[in-house]
Order: C-alpha cells, then sequence, then structure tokens
C-alpha cells in the first residue's frame, strides 16, 4: 500500500468576469454576456468571454495559420529537407507514457494534436518541421500563440524559428528541458524587414521517455499573409510566353486564375484546374483529388474486388475484379468506434441545384458504416450516413442535394463498427448541376449573402470595398453611406484640394507629400490604373 498526499491548495484568477460598468472599446470585443476582452484574445482556443463567445465558428472561420490539428494540418506543412516528421494523434490511440493525456482544443482524449515520436526506431537528435504560411513584412503588432507539451527524462528541443524569403533565419524560442506534464501558452511578437516564414522544429532527445506535442496554434488577425509561397517568392522568373503574373499554368500549356480552381468548371479543358479538388471519380485512374485525413490510423485503401476479404467481390464501375474502388482497411489492430476520414479539396461554390450521388457497398462479412459530412466555416454536420449491410451483397445507390454552399468540403467517413472491422466500399462519385455559371436562382448560401444583379452571391463584407466582386460589379454601385463617411475617400475628385474633400491631413514632418495621379505611361514603374471600380485611367495616390 501507499500513501498520497496534497499540500498548499491555492486558486489563482478564478473569480468570475465582473458585469461592466462600461461601453467596450475600439480594441475591446463585447461577448454575448457583454464583458469586454481585448481584441488580440479572440480566436485564441481559450474561452476568455466565459461563455465561449470570442471563439464561435462565426467569429473564428477558418484562416492561415490557425490550427487545432483535428483533421489535418491545416495551412501548416511539413519540410520535406528534415530527418523525421510531426505526427497527427489518433483520437482512438491512448497515450502512452509521457504524451499527453488530452489535447489542448478539446481538453479530453478524443481530440487531437501533434507530436514527435521519441520511442524506438526513433534516433536521437532527428528533427521534424512544419512551417507555416508565408507572413507579410507589413504586418503590425502580428502575433504567434501555440500551446506545447514537453515532458519525460531526455527530452529534446523545441524550436520556433523565423526564416525570411532571403533564407535569414531568427531564434525564437528554443526549449531545451521537461516543461511539466501539462499545456503551456506561448504568445510571440511578429516583424521582419522582409516576408517570412515561421518554422516549429521538434527535436529527438536522447532518452526513449521524452515527448514533444503541439496543438492550437494562432497567427492573429494582424498577420497579413502572402499570396505568393516561399518558393514562388525565390524562383527565377519564367520566361516570356507563360502564364502571367496570378495565373496558374494547366498542364496543356493552357492559363488559369487561382479562383478557377475547384469551382465545378474545366477551365483548363484538360481538368488541371479540378484534379486536386476530390471531383467526380470512378477510382480507376487514381484518387482524383481525395485523401485521407491525417489525423486516423484506420484509412480509406483503393483496391479491387475479392472474394476472399470483406472487399466487395467485384467493383461497380466494370463490375468485375479488376476494377477500383475505395473501402475500410480492416488492420491487426484498432478499436469499436475508430474513425477515417477521406476528404475533397475545398470548393468554392455550388450552385442550389447540386447533388452528389456515389456508390456503396456493405457486405454481411463487414464490420464498417459509413456518413457523409460537409465542412463549411461554421464546422461540421452530417447529411448521410448507413451501416445496414447492402441486400444480396450488391452496389447500392446514394444521392444527396448538397444545395447552395460556399468554401465547403465533403467527406466520407468510415467508422468501425466492431474491432479490427472495415469492409464498407464507395465507388463511382459524381457532382451533378454544380456550376453557378448560369445560375439564375437568387437562393444565397447565407442569408447575409449579398446578391450580385446578375443572380450571384457574394458574402456580405465583400460590399463597397472598392473592388468589384460581381462580374455586373453591382457591388460597388451603391456605396454613399460608405464613401461620405469621415476620412473614406476613392479620390475620384475633381477638386484641386482633394485633401480637404476626403478629410485627410497632409503629415508636415515627412520628407514628401502624396498628390493626385493619373495614368503613368507603360514604361514607369507604376500601376496601370487605379483601384477604383470602373476606373482604369483615373486619379490613384502616388508619393
Amino acid at each position: 500500500m501507499g500513501d498520497v498526499a496534497v499540500d498548499d491548495i491555492t486558486f489563482q484568477d478564478c473569480s468570475p468576469l465582473l458585469s461592466p460598468d462600461r461601453k467596450c472599446t475600439a480594441q475591446e470585443f463585447m461577448c454575448a454576456n457583454k464583458h469586454c476582452i481585448a481584441q488580440d484574445k479572440l480566436c485564441d482556443f481559450v474561452n476568455d468571454c466565459t461563455d465561449n463567445s470570442d471563439e464561435t465558428t462565426f467569429i473564428c472561420s477558418p484562416s492561415r495559420g490557425r490550427c487545432d490539428f483535428e483533421f489535418d494540418l491545416c495551412s501548416w506543412e511539413q519540410e520535406q529537407d528534415d530527418d523525421s516528421d510531426w505526427n497527427l494523434k489518433a483520437s482512438s490511440i491512448p497515450a502512452a507514457g509521457t504524451e499527453p493525456a488530452a489535447d489542448h482544443t478539446l481538453r479530453n482524449s478524443s481530440g487531437h494534436y501533434i507530436f514527435i515520436k521519441s520511442l524506438f526506431p526513433q534516433q536521437p537528435m532527428r528533427a521534424a518541421r512544419i512551417s507555416s504560411p508565408v507572413i507579410s513584412r507589413r504586418s503590425k503588432n502580428c502575433k504567434i500563440i501555440f500551446h506545447y507539451h514537453m515532458y519525460g527524462n531526455g527530452i529534446g528541443s523545441l524550436t520556433l524559428i523565423q526564416v525570411s524569403v532571403s533564407n535569414k533565419t531568427r531564434l525564437l524560442v528554443n526549449l531545451t528541458v521537461e516543461q511539466g506534464n501539462f499545456w503551456q501558452r506561448k504568445e510571440l511578437i511578429l516583424s521582419g524587414e522582409e516576408d517570412f516564414q515561421l518554422q516549429f522544429e521538434g527535436r529527438v532527445g536522447k532518452g526513449h521517455r521524452g515527448d514533444i506535442a503541439l496543438d492550437d496554434i494562432v497567427l492573429t488577425k494582424s498577420c497579413l499573409l502572402s499570396h505568393q509561397s516561399m518558393k514562388e517568392q525565390l524562383a527565377v522568373p519564367l520566361p516570356t510566353g507563360y502564364c502571367p503574373h496570378g495565373y496558374r499554368e494547366c498542364q496543356n500549356g493552357q492559363c488559369y486564375k487561382p479562383e478557377q480552381s475547384c469551382n465545378f468548371v474545366d477551365d483548363c479543358g484538360d481538368s488541371t484546374d479540378e484534379n486536386e479538388c476530390g471531383s467526380s471519380c470512378t477510382f480507376e485512374q487514381g484518387w482524383c483529388g481525395w485523401q485521407n485525413s491525417l489525423a486516423e490510423n484506420f484509412d480509406w485503401v483503393l483496391g479491387v474486388g475479392s472474394h476472399q476479404s470483406l472487399r466487395p467481390p467485384k467493383d461497380h464501375t466494370l463490375g468485375n475484379e479488376n476494377g477500383h474502388f475505395l473501402y475500410l482497411e480492416a488492420t491487426p489492430v484498432g478499436l469499436q468506434g475508430e474513425e477515417a476520414h477521406l476528404k475533397s479539396g475545398v470548393w468554392q461554390e455550388s450552385s442550389a441545384a447540386c447533388t452528389m450521388s456515389f456508390w456503396y457497398f456493405i457486405s454481411a462479412k463487414a464490420t464498417g458504416s459509413i456518413q457523409i459530412l460537409i465542412k463549411t466555416e461554421k464546422g461540421l454536420s452530417k447529411v448521410w450516413q448507413e451501416s445496414k449491410q447492402t441486400s444480396g451483397d450488391q452496389w447500392q445507390k446514394a444521392v444527396i442535394l448538397l444545395g447552395k454552399l460556399r468554401n465547403f468540403e465533403v467527406m466520407f467517413q468510415g467508422i468501425r463498427t466492431r474491432d479490427l472491422g472495415g469492409g464498407a466500399a464507395i465507388d463511382d462519385i459524381e457532382f451533378k448541376n454544380c456550376t453557378t455559371v448560369g445560375e439564375t436562382s437568387e437562393i444565397c448560401p447565407e442569408a447575409t449573402d449579398f446578391l450580385c444583379h446578375n443572380k450571384k452571391c457574394i458574402a456580405s463584407h465583400l460590399v463597397c470595398d472598392y473592388k468589384p466582386d460581381c462580374s455586373d460589379r453591382s457591388d460597388e454601385a451603391h456605396c454613399g453611406q460608405y464613401t461620405t463617411t469621415t476620412g473614406s475617400c476613392n479620390f475620384e475628385t475633381t477638386s484641386g484640394n482633394w485633401t480637404t474633400a476626403c478629410s485627410l491631413t497632409q503629415d508636415s514632418e515627412d520628407d514628401l507629400d502624396w498628390a493626385i495621379g493619373n495614368r503613368i505611361p507603360d514604361e514607369a514603374p507604376s500601376t496601370d490604373s487605379d483601384h477604383t471600380p470602373g476606373n482604369p485611367t483615373r486619379d490613384t495616390q502616388a508619393k
């Protein structure tokens, strides 16, 4: 028998928030319960409001650099020139040894985080790195917030490095000793003279019982992200004759805009712009952009028919043993309830009549069920499920109305219904009537959307932003309430004293003054036109 003792218990910062006796300032966020918190505490994976209104999906819509690692690495990427990889902890794997018993996001064992393994066969000092999106040098008050867990004897090291586009490095964090068996928060202000990336590097220690984990990384909204990757910024410009700046190249040599990718239209003519989206697929030529989530140890597998296993005896496309399909793999280890996620890319928008059909197979031997999830900025929603075996071991067809959606992913979720089990299969995924080209419906994805005159929908925050998002420019047609606000100005003034007309003041302590400008000859290093919609040669500001 043994004794357990505790002593000196204290509570810190546990009193409830006092009811505010003032209005929140411009630098504060008003919670749903009327309390005020600092703006930089929004969407930091901490319930600062006490009612969680500062962490809702409406406010914290997915942004590049923010990740809870529940499904994947988000916009963070594994580096290819290191020795190892960061691993996503699968929800069903019990925490072993010095790993965290729960993640930071959900605070339970079903949540996910990334970690580096210290157990055999990992060798000491092997490094694993993940990199952020490229952050613009123009960012002001940009911060990174992250949560880390470092526990166990012989722990390795965790470093955070800032790498500029010219490959200059700056060490921001270097942790080399055990930090305790709990999640800790770190917050840093970021700045740079050049665009830069952040890299988290974890190194394996000399012991086999020391693990390093990361969770809930946030780049605050004041971090301006570059539209170019590090490789693009360092790349040698292509010879003339290739795609112009801002375009991507199709495999057939044609060019397309980034916004034409994943829009249910083959703009290239060879499907280059749709290949990585998770499109209609027979699986006879590969995965068509569909991908397994990294967060599971239970996967969808590409296979052919077999009479000797849990798989269907034949596929649906060709109707024989040589045809391909995806199925849930039965594994030597595995627990009931484990999930496998097959994900599409992020589709930009679907029409009101958009449907997705597929064929599924659940035999009498199979021990898995299938669900369809839709992931949007608001979260996950289940739209279909099936766990019953198909009659006579036949393929069955399912048709789902997706309807009007924006920035969404489709997920096939497979669930083990028994330990070690699997076997449910899918084939012949097909999207129909999903393009918004030529659509005349007045139904928008969100009730707050703006309906263009040509019946297209755009998000409300894009209205009157001096940039036409409707192809007919109707979102910039009636913006008097914005342009007449003191300080707002499009510089389309005939007044000689434009500073007065725009309610702006020249700084008397600087070296130069701003002046009204028109289009400058092409040989001069300036913009070809101003930014105001419909004015290709009108006034701009130049210093």
